[in-house]
């Protein structure tokens, strides 16, 4: 698929950070295919900075197994290998609990009501079946979540890992639906009543509903 041409840079990142959360959005959001190969020239002049840094995102994004680099021969996107989800999502699940505990003591009112605001975007999604906007907006929920936890080992951890599920979720086309909301509900309620135990709870309920729609088509 070919790169965007009215691409749009954000301004408060380094070169390299641009580079990286860019061509890892258009790998998982599929711009970037399965097998496709990508050239650095061509994304450097897209991205209007220099090969150098667009060579140290793709070597993280090689780390993260999102590329194959061939030495002195050429950059691939990596294969989406199904079982690896089955893998990826409890440890996943683990993270997002002890994140939304640990934030709970951290929050807000704020807090509490973008969560809201978020719920409230991804119902709309869902009933405009824009399901392509829906997961973006469900990784925004949790990212929040992670976010308030302020501990970096368990933010860089998520971010890997729950690009990886969001890339299967484009790639597989899988859907939200209502219950995702209800389950968002209840992580609500439980940070309004700072319940760690039931935030805890049905953030894992929440992650485990993605690890069943899996398991049953296994």
């Amino acid at each position: 698929m070919p790169i965007p041409k009215d691409y749009l840079a954000p301004v408060t990142l380094s070169a390299k950070e641009k580079a990286l959360k860019q061509i890892q959005e258009w790998i998982i959001d599929g711009t970037f295919a399965p097998g496709e190969r990508i050239n650095d020239t061509e994304l450097s002049k897209v991205l209007g900075i220099s090969r150098t840094p667009v060579r140290e995102a793709l070597q993280i994004l090689k780390i993260q197994e999102f590329v194959e680099m061939k030495p002195g021969k050429e950059t691939i996107v990596t294969q989406i290998q199904h079982e690896d989800i089955l893998l990826i999502l409890p440890p996943v699940s683990v993270l997002h609990a002890l994140a939304s505990e640990i934030a709970i003591d951290r929050i807000d009112n704020t807090f509490i009501k973008g969560l809201k605001e978020i719920n409230e975007v991804i119902r709309r999604d869902i009933i405009n079946k824009d399901f392509h906007s829906a997961i973006k907006h469900d990784a925004d929920f949790h990212f929040k979540i992670v976010k308030a936890a302020e501990n970096k080992y368990i933010e860089n951890m998520v971010t890997m890992m729950q690009a990886h599920v969001r890339r299967f979720f484009f790639h597989e086309s899988l859907t939200l639906s209502k219950q995702c909301v209800m389950e968002h509900e209840k992580i609500i309620e439980a940070f309004q009543n700072r319940d760690k135990d039931l935030v805890s709870k049905y953030t894992k309920l929440n992650w485990r509903s993605s690890i069943d729609e899996f398991y049953k088509d296994v």
